[in-house]
C-alpha cells in the first residue's frame, strides 16, 4: 500500500527539523533513519536509477518497486531553509539534470556528486491531495513521469508543475512489483527450516553436491526435503535485514564476486558473519512469492534457468518468477534423501548397482553391463567434440604450451591468440572420471601440477596416460562462458592475479566466478568466403565488432549525412551477421554526433565513443543491455581522433583536429575506477603528426596498437613512427627505432574506424 502525502511531509520534517508537528508519532509507519523508495502516483512504479549505475549521469527512471538501493532515496537537509538535497541511499549521489540551462524544461533527470550550493540539486516541497510534488529550486518545475508513462523504464524529467498524478510522489510502505498486488504463495520460513523454490521452475533452492564446505554453490533441485535443501531465515542484529541459513551446515548465503556487487555473481554458502553486508538480506513481496534482496548489492537471488542444475545467482531486481521463492512451490517427490534408481550405466558399458529409494520414494534398481573402456558419461556441461581454443574472459588471450615444448611439467600460459596448434586443445571423454583435455601441438593433456588440491598449483602439461591425480576435468557453464574445474580438487583453471599480459602463467584457484576464472570455448577458423551485400539501412562512417558477434555500426544526425555540431545525435544500426538483421536506433538523448569518433572495446566489452563532430561527448554502449549511455566529457574536443584501449583496461585517445579548432590534442586517458578522463601533456599530437605530415590532417585517425605495460606504438599515418608511454605521470612519446627511413604514407586518414572486442 502507499503511504498518505500528508505522512510524508510529517516524515520530511521529523527528518530535517521543519518545525515541530504534533503528529511525530506516526513516523513509525514509516522505515525512520533509512532510505525509502519514491512511488509516482499515476504508475506506481518506483523511481530508479537506470541499470543500477553508479556513475555521475546516470540517468533516472521507472521501474517495478523491489527494495533495492538504486530504488531508495533521503531527503536530506540542503542547508538552505525549506529546501532538500534528494540522495540516492546506493550511491550518495543527488538528483540533478543534464543541460546547461537548469531551468529548460524537458530536461532529463540524472544523479551528480550532491553539491548542496548548486540550485538544480535542491527541491522544495508541495503537498496536495495525490501526494508530494518535488519542485526544482533552479527551475521551479517538478520532478515528472515523461510524458505521464506507466511503462517500467520510462525517464524522469522536470516538467512544468501541474498537479497531476505523474508529479506527485509517496514513499511505498513495502516493496513490490509496483503492481500493488500481494502475492498468494508461502512467506519464506523463520523458525522452522523448510525448503523453498523458485515460481520459475519449482525446484528447490540446494546447495551443490550436498556439499559442507565453504564456497559450495548453490543449485535448483528436484524437491526431495534433505537438509541440503532446507533454509530458514534468521535475524541478523540489523534492522529489517535476515541470514539465509541452510539446516545442514549451518551456513549463510553469499556470493562469489570479487567486489559482492557484481550482476550475475554465483550464490555460494559459507560460515556466517552477520556483520558482512552480502550475508545479510532484506525482503521483499513480489506478484509471485518473496525476493531476497542483498543488502550489498541491491541484487536479487535468481535461478538462472528451468532445469534441474541451473545455477543460482544475484541479479537486478526485476520482480519476475525466478526472483520469486516460497515453500509453497517446494513439492518434495520422494522424501527421502535418495529418489532411489537404477545403478549406473554407461555409454562404453560397465556394471552397476542401484541406490536405494528414500522414504516414501522410489525402489532399488540394477545397472547395464557392457564392455567398454569409458564408462559413464562426464560430469558438467557436454564438451564440444571439435578442436577449441581456450580463450580467457578477462585477457582475450589463449592458454597455450609455451614453445610448442614437448616435456611434461611445463607450465602453461596465456598468450595473444593466433590460432596455432599450441593453442588448440581437444577434450577427451574419460566417461563418470570426466575429461581429458589435450593439445593438438604436443599430444600431452592439462593438469594441475603434482595433482595438488591446493590453492595455487600451475596447471602443466602432462602425458595424458599418467596415473598422477589432477588430469580430469569438468565444464560448468557461467552466464555465457565456462569455468573448467579440476574434478580431484574442485578449483578452477584460473589465470594468475587476473593478470592481461601475454605469458602470463595458469594455476588452480578456488572457483569465485571471477573473469580470470572464465573462458570461451572457440573452434578453430574455417575456411571463409564473401556472402552477397547487405542493406543495413544507413551509410556507416565508423562501426565495432561487438563480443556478442554482433555489429554496431554508425552514420551521423541522419542515415546518410555527417551533419554538424548544431545536429547532436547519431543514427545507429546493430547488425547480427546470424540473421542479417539489422535494428536501426537514433540515439539523441546525450548530445552527441559520432560522426568521425575514435572508438575503443573495454575489457567488459563495452564499447567507447570518443569525440566526433561534437568533440567534447563520450557515449557508451553496453552489449550486454542493448543500451547507450553518456560518458565523461574529454577535456580537449576531437574529431578524427584516434583511440584503442591500453593493456591496463583504461581508454585512451590522442590527436583530432578535423572539424574543431587544431592543435594541441595531447592524449587523454578514461580509466573506468575513476570515471573521468586525464590530461598527458607529454604526449603531443603534433608531435605524434610531423614530421611528415601537416598539423591538422596527419595528427588525424593514428593508427594505435596498445602493447604490454600501458605502451601504444603508433604505425601511421605520418611517414614517422612512435612509441607513446601512457603509465608515467605526464605521458611521454619517441620515435620508433628505424622508422625514420619509411616511405611517407600515401594512405588518407579516413573517419572509417573499427573497435575490435
Amino acid at each position: 500500500m502507499l503511504i498518505s502525502a500528508q505522512l510524508l511531509v510529517v516524515f520530511l520534517a521529523v527528518l530535517f527539523n521543519f518545525g515541530t508537528s504534533p503528529a511525530r508519532a506516526q513516523t513509525a509507519a514509516l522505515p525512520t533513519g533509512t532510505p525509502v523508495p519514491l512511488v509516482a502516483g499515476n504508475s506506481k512504479l518506483c523511481l530508479t536509477l537506470k541499470g543500477d549505475a553508479g556513475a555521475n549521469f546516470t540517468y533516472l527512471t521507472q521501474d517495478a518497486c523491489t527494495g533495492r538501493t538504486a530504488q531508495s532515496w533521503t531527503l536530506r537537509d540542503s542547508g538552505y531553509a525549506g529546501q532538500v538535497l534528494v540522495a540516492n541511499a546506493a550511491t550518495g549521489k543527488c538528483l540533478d539534470n543534464d543541460k546547461a540551462d537548469k531551468t529548460t524544461d524537458g530536461a532529463g533527470i540524472i544523479q551528480w556528486d550532491c553539491v548542496p550550493q548548486a540550485p538544480q540539486q535542491r527541491w522544495t516541497l508541495s503537498n496536495n491531495a495525490a501526494g508530494t510534488a518535488l519542485v526544482s529550486v533552479a527551475s521551479g518545475r517538478c520532478l515528472s513521469v515523461e510524458g505521464g508513462a506507466t511503462s517500467a523504464g520510462a525517464g524522469i524529467s522536470q516538467r512544468t508543475c501541474t498537479g497531476a498524478a505523474s508529479q506527485n510522489w509517496s514513499p511505498s510502505a513495502t516493496s513490490g512489483t509496483g503492481t500493488g498486488g500481494a502475492s498468494a504463495a508461502a512467506d519464506l520460513p523463520t523458525s522452522t527450516p523448510a525448503p523453498i523454490a523458485a515460481a520459475s521452475a519449482k525446484l528447490c533452492l540446494t546447495v551443490q553436491g550436498d556439499a559442507s564446505a565453504n564456497f559450495a554453490y548453490l543449485t535448483q533441485e528436484a524437491c526431495t526435503g534433505r537438509t541440503a535443501q532446507t533454509w530458514s531465515l534468521r535475524a541478523s542484529g540489523y534492522a529489517g535485514e535476515v541470514l539465509v541459513v541452510n539446516a545442514g551446515t549451518g551456513k549463510c548465503l553469499d556470493n562469489a564476486g570479487p567486489t559482492k556487487q557484481e550482476d550475475g555473481a554465483r550464490i555460494m554458502q559459507w560460515d556466517c558473519v552477520p556483520q558482512a553486508a552480502q550475508h545479510r538480506w532484506r525482503v521483499s513481496k513480489t506478484a509471485s512469492g518473496t525476493a531476497l534482496v542483498s543488502v550489498i548489492s541491491g541484487r536479487c537471488l535468481a535461478a538462472e534457468g528451468t532445469q534441474g542444475g541451473a545455477a543460482i545467482a544475484q541479479r537486478t531486481c526485476t520482480g519476475a518468477d525466478n526472483q520469486s521463492w516460497s515453500p509453497t512451490y517446494a513439492t518434495v517427490t520422494g522424501g527421502g534423501t535418495t529418489s532411489g534408481s537404477g545403478g549406473t550405466t554407461s555409454t562404453g558399458g560397465g556394471t552397476g548397482t542401484g541406490s536405494s529409494g528414500g522414504t516414501g520414494g522410489g525402489g532399488t534398481g540394477t545397472g547395464g553391463s557392457g564392455s567398454g573402456t569409458a564408462q559413464g558419461t562426464p560430469p558438467g556441461e557436454t564438451a564440444p567434440t571439435e578442436p577449441v581454443a581456450l580463450v580467457n574472459r578477462q585477457s582475450g588471450m589463449c592458454v597455450q604450451v609455451p614453445g610448442t615444448s614437448a616435456n611434461d611439467g611445463v607450465t602453461l600460459v596465456q598468450d595473444i591468440c593466433r590460432d596455432t596448434d599450441a593453442q588448440t586443445w581437444t577434450f577427451v571423454s574419460a566417461g563418470a572420471q570426466g575429461y581429458r583435455i589435450k593439445n593438438a601441438a604436443t599430444g600431452s593433456c592439462l593438469w594441475a601440477s603434482g595433482g595438488n588440491t591446493a590453492n595455487g598449483p600451475f596447471m602443466v602439461q602432462q602425458g595424458c596416460a599418467s596415473a598422477m591425480k589432477g588430469g580430469f576435468w569438468q565444464i560448468r557453464k557461467l552466464d555465457q562462458w565456462v569455468e573448467i574445474v579440476n574434478l580431484n580438487s574442485g578449483r578452477c583453471v584460473t589465470v594468475v592475479s587476473g593478470s592481461r599480459e601475454p605469458g602470463a602463467p595458469l594455476n588452480q584457484f578456488d572457483c569465485i566466478g571471477a573473469d580470470y576464472e572464465r573462458f570461451t570455448l572457440i573452434g578453430r577458423a574455417a575456411p571463409s568466403s564473401w556472402a552477397p551485400p547487405v542493406n543495413i539501412g544507413l551509410v556507416a562512417a565508423a562501426g565495432a565488432v561487438l563480443a556478442n558477434g554482433k555489429l554496431m555500426l554508425w552514420a551521423g544526425p541522419s542515415p546518410n549525412q555527417s551533419g554538424d555540431s548544431t545536429r547532436p545525435w547519431t543514427y545507429t544500426a546493430l547488425f547480427d551477421p546470424a540473421t542479417n538483421a539489422t535494428s536501426i536506433k537514433a540515439v539523441t538523448a546525450f548530445g552527441h554526433n559520432m560522426f568521425c569518433p575514435g572508438t575503443s572495446t573495454l575489457p567488459d566489452g563495452r564499447l567507447v565513443v570518443v569525440g566526433g563532430l561534437t568533440g567534447n561527448n563520450t557515449s557508451i554502449y553496453d552489449p550486454a543491455t542493448d543500451a547507450w549511455s553518456r560518458g565523461p566529457s574529454l577535456n580537449i574536443a576531437r574529431s578524427y581522433n584516434g583511440a584503442t584501449t591500453l593493456s591496463t583496461g583504461e581508454a585512451f585517445t590522442v590527436g583530432g583536429s578535423f572539424a574543431v579548432a587544431q592543435n594541441n590534442k595531447y592524449g587523454e586517458i578514461w580509466s573506468p575506477n575513476t570515471g573521468a578522463w586525464r590530461v598527458s601533456p607529454g604526449i603531443d599530437g603534433n608531435a605524434l603528426a610531423i614530421p611528415g605530415g601537416e598539423v591538422g590532417f596527419y595528427d588525424n585517425q593514428m593508427w594505435l596498437y596498445a602493447q604490454t605495460g600501458g605502451l601504444v606504438f603508433k604505425a601511421g599515418p605520418s611517414r614517422e613512427m612512435h612509441w607513446i608511454v601512457t603509465q608515467v605521470r605526464a605521458g611521454s612519446s619517441r620515435p620508433a627505432s628505424g622508422a625514420t627511413t619509411r616511405s611517407r604514407s600515401t594512405a588518407t586518414p579516413s573517419c572509417t574506424t573499427w573497435a575490435r572486442s
